[in-house]
């Protein structure tokens, strides 16, 4: 129902979330190209850009179905350590290379910033609530999101909501909080990566 990257703080939202965000990267950083052409060019072109993303064989599942030109996958246990693909749109190309880096950095995300000594705060997400229904209803009353968050965080939850200004007479937008913390995430996960590389 959404995706993020770290440049793009509003995200992608709806059924076709995923190709919205393939056509904002190929809009941005593809070349122009003549379609009737597409098989040379495939062949010929060499600029990729890398996406990275922690477990990426997850978000690669929704991605794949877009990415048929040039695909090619190196996979280790069945999970998936890269890939590359090109991306068609408005007659351009994109070519994009797609890393894990939790095949590079294993720990979970949420050890980043201890680790590579970056400023993060305690994120909470309650997973389970983020229903199909939920997520079509999208404001959930606050005592009914308690209910999916474990004891001991209910406290950070609240102060994120609060904070992140996601609730109106107790009724939690549970979009807009998704939002936040899939673009922390984003952020912590460049950073982590960048510090991890020096």
């Amino acid at each position: 129902y959404c995706v993020y990257t770290d440049e793009t703080p509003r995200g992608f939202w709806g059924d076709k979330c995923d190709k919205y965000m393939l056509d904002y990267l190929c809009d941005k950083y593809g070349e122009d190209k003549d379609k009737s052409k597409d098989i040379k060019l495939i062949k010929k072109h060499k600029k990729y850009i890398t996406l990275i993303a922690h477990n990426c064989g997850y978000d690669f599942r929704f991605l794949c179905k877009y990415l048929m030109y040039g695909l090619s996958t190196i996979e280790k246990n069945n999970g998936l350590m890269t890939a590359r693909c090109h991306y068609y749109y408005n007659n351009k190309i994109l070519s994009l290379n797609i890393r894990d880096s939790l095949k590079l950095i294993n720990m979970p995300l949420s050890k980043f910033g201890k680790c590579f000594n970056l400023k993060v705060e305690k994120e909470i997400m309650p997973y389970d609530l983020y229903t199909e229904e939920a997520v079509k209803k999208r404001y959930i009353d606050l005592n009914e999101c308690l209910k999916y968050v474990k004891n001991r965080d209910k406290e950070q939850y609240i102060k994120n909501i609060e904070k992140w200004d996601c609730i109106t007479d107790r009724m939690v937008d549970i979009h807009k909080y998704a939002g936040h913390y899939c673009y922390i995430d984003c952020i912590t996960l460049r950073d982590g990566y960048n510090t991890f590389k020096k």
